[in-house]
């Protein structure tokens, strides 16, 4: 919740009790807030009484006027276990200036721009309206009291009758439109319109709402148990919103052709994750996989990112989440890197490391460690330099079994309880994990495999696999599906394709003029001795080798349909964008393996096998310990090494990671 800004005071938590006597010996007025000199309220300024207890809340009573009249409404203290009947508002704060002022309890409260927004759009002109809006339902100026607030999230949405959702002011004619284009299309079923319908205009202002990029909203909409959508003066159920997403994904070819709405389109992205989290909440979500999907969302704070996410419904296997939700208090006092340091650390403890490092992120640089560094294996949940990599290629986690004196590297799922002496364990600023050296990085290609404008990068695909087939000295087909597994990042893009159908076709479709184009400028050159810009000579043979592979495709006669432009052009641009390929090197030099990394990795990096991950890490030396780079993808290269049985010729050794 925006509102709740940094707690000041002791270290130590109060309890609900010793606040309340605190506050009865100074009781907190709104003269405190912001004052504009020029507009001195006539009557005297709203005077909070402090909360009863922990589970008290204040409910706003909006007496009933139409949009001449000045806004009136009364506040109070009701028990939250009482079941009081009231809805819930979810806005975004926007300017933090106290320009408004509004009448309550025949005193006086300044409010912001945004607030007095909402409140004149859900007055009735008819009846009292009561509802609970954090803007003045706590008292924004006692610091302890938001701190106890904050934990009732959960309970103050679920509870609501139901959860008003502003999204912003629009022209009647544009959020009739808007959300007419919704209902044909989210519960009547109808088709949708054709790219260049003018409607898509008016729903690229409806997805443009700054409210859909908030972090907070996530918790607000999913708790609640049934949300309405405010946009200018029309009203729609949030699931026909959700209905209207569904079939719109299912049609990005619009996307494609209205470039001008390109970015109000892709906001799509965000509403789809929250819509599906919210049907996932019913089972029970997995808190590393929130943090992952939320990290588009914004938020003014940026220990948010967790604290805004807690009052969810988390289970797992183990019951990790659940635990490291209950577990984790929020504490404003604490610094950013604090918060996010003690989150990992509390993960490791709840043995959630395989999803903890699979979000470990460094941009295009990994630092050397040094002190007051934040340790390299502790996610940074307020930056994301590229996409995570998909669970579904790694099943499970690899385990090791020494316990008669050999070292058995499986998959498991769920993974057994380890050894003792096998868990991972945190030491200050340390991750001491066991795992099993497997190689080192050999060769590597540039960053921004993905160009926004062109997009794949075949420049440098086709450099590095010309420096992969001097390197391996010999291509196979199995050589060129596995490099291809890699530039999708070991992920199909449709159910019912392989890899390497997708891909192929995206090559033919994109650059087999191209490709034609340049031979032929190529043969030009030769015959007549001159020299024009032309492909280079390592794109023409990478291309024409996986046009070659990809008419022996069985998937060939089948890819129209299963295949789109624009859809692929995404998937490409997640799995590329902030990576780069790289080769392998076995320890003993004997096996090659091709894979896809962060774009923070270097050549002479090693690769290990950590107990309890999904994937394999990079890591990189420095002293006595290691930093951690992040985990990738990696393919058999050469020979069809398997990576579990290569383990067992291999030493479990303890890595301590900073």
């Amino acid at each position: 919740m925006e509102a709740l800004l940094p707690a000041l005071g002791n270290k130590r938590e109060r309890t609900f009790e010793e606040d309340a006597r605190w506050r009865k010996k100074s009781k907190t007025t709104a003269q405190s807030l912001p004052t504009d000199k020029s507009d001195v309220p006539t009557k005297r300024l709203y005077t909070y009484e402090p909360l009863a207890n922990a589970s008290t809340i204040r409910l706003l009573t909006i007496e009933p006027g139409d949009h001449l009249n000045p806004i009136r409404c009364t506040l109070r203290r009701v028990e939250l276990n009482d079941l009081p009947q009231y809805e819930a508002i979810s806005y975004t704060w926007g300017d933090a200036t106290f320009s408004h002022q509004v009448e309550c309890s025949n005193s006086m409260v300044r409010v912001t721009e945004s607030l007095y927004t909402v409140l004149q759009r859900i007055r009735s002109e008819e009846r009292p309206r009561t509802v609970w809006i954090d803007g003045l339902c706590i008292n924004q100026q006692d610091l302890l009291e938001r701190n106890h607030q904050v934990k009732l999230m959960q309970n103050i949405y679920s509870k609501a009758q139901q959860v008003l959702v502003w999204l912003g002011s629009a022209s009647p004619e544009i959020s009739a439109k808007a959300f007419d284009l919704c209902d044909r299309i989210g519960d009547k079923g109808r088709s949708l319109p054709d790219a260049s319908s003018p409607d898509w205009l008016s729903f690229a202002a409806l997805v443009s709402s700054p409210w859909f990029s908030r972090l907070w909203v996530v918790q607000e909409v999913v708790l609640a148990t049934g949300a309405i959508l405010l946009f200018g003066d029309q009203e729609m159920p949030w699931q026909t919103l959700a209905n209207m997403i569904y079939r719109f994904q299912r049609s990005p070819l619009l996307i494609e052709k209205q470039p001008e709405h390109r970015e109000a389109f892709l906001g799509v992205a965000r509403i789809a994750r929250l819509c599906k989290i919210k049907v996932d909440h019913g089972l029970g979500l997995e808190l590393m996989d929130v943090l992952r999907s939320t990290q588009g969302f914004q938020c003014s704070d940026d220990r948010d990112r967790i604290y805004g996410l807690l009052g969810l419904r988390y289970i797992s296997i183990h019951a990790g989440d659940a635990a490291l939700a209950k577990e984790i208090i929020p504490d404003y006092n604490m610094s950013t890197a604090n918060v996010y340091q003690q989150f990992a650390t509390a993960a490791v403890e709840n043995r959630l490391l395989r999803h903890l490092l699979d979000a470990v992120q460094h941009g295009d640089e990994l630092r050397e460690w040094c002190q007051g560094c934040i340790p390299s294996w502790v996610p940074q949940w307020n930056a994301q330099s590229t996409s995570y990599l998909r669970p579904e290629e790694y099943l499970g986690s690899f385990g090791f079994d020494t316990t008669d004196g050999f070292n058995r590297c499986t998959r498991q799922m769920p993974p057994p309880k380890p050894p003792r002496r096998l868990m991972a364990v945190c030491e200050g600023l340390s991750l001491w994990v066991h795992g099993v050296a497997i190689g080192r990085v050999l060769a590597m290609t540039s960053n921004d495999l993905y160009d926004e404008h062109y997009g794949i990068a075949f420049d440098k695909l086709s450099s590095f696999w010309k420096d992969g087939v001097e390197m391996i000295e010999k291509w196979k087909d199995g050589d060129i599906s596995r490099f291809i597994q890699c530039v999708l990042a070991g992920t199909p893009w449709s159910a019912g394709a392989n890899y390497e159908s997708v891909f192929l076709h995206y090559l033919e479709k994109h650059i087999g003029d191209y490709i034609e184009e340049h031979m032929e400028a190529q043969e030009c050159n030769e015959a007549s001795s001159t020299t024009t810009n032309t492909c280079p000579a390592s794109t023409l043979e990478m291309c024409s080798s996986l046009q070659d592979y990809f008419k022996q495709s069985p998937w060939r006669q089948h890819i129209d349909m299963i295949m789109n432009r624009s859809r692929f052009r995404e998937h490409a641009r997640e799995c590329l964008r902030g990576r780069r390929l790289f080769i392998m090197e076995s320890m003993s030099g004997e096996n090659f393996f091709l894979g896809i990394g962060p774009a923070a990795l270097a050549v002479g990096d090693s690769l290990k096998i950590l107990h309890d991950t999904q994937r394999p890490m990079i890591l990189r030396k420095q002293g006595l310990f290691y930093r951690l780079v992040g985990p990738v993808y990696l393919s058999s290269f050469h020979r069809g090494t398997n990576i579990e049985w290569y383990c067992q010729e291999r030493d479990v050794e303890s890595i301590e990671i900073r």
